[in-house]
């Protein structure tokens, strides 16, 4: 059976990582004063925040932690014990929130 970590493991393994960087790099998207981030660098990012999804908003539904245009979900479906979670790197996103 598949533990929560490996399925963040597997998210991790499979995400473009070398794309972001590139995107990155195009747009020269930088961190702060240091410039566009290494590869290492986000992966230290993205673990953090998927460390702060397994940890915080336990109860709710879904919670949400985004930083450096990476954007980890964790959602918990009616009656399902698993915690489901998604990585994305957003550019550019448009909504009509109130």
């Amino acid at each position: 059976m598949q533990t929560e970590q490996d399925d963040i493991d597997e998210i991790m393994d499979e995400f473009d990582f070398v794309k972001v960087k590139q995107t990155m790099d195009a747009l020269e998207w930088e961190w702060g004063m240091d410039g566009v981030p290494y590869i290492g660098d986000m992966r230290k990012v993205v673990r953090n925040l998927f460390k702060a999804a397994m940890e915080h908003g336990e109860h709710e539904s879904s919670y949400i932690i985004s930083t450096g245009g990476f954007h980890v979900t964790r959602t918990l479906f009616p009656g399902e014990p698993k915690r489901y979670y998604s990585l994305k790197f957003v550019v550019t996103e448009q909504n009509n929130y109130e």
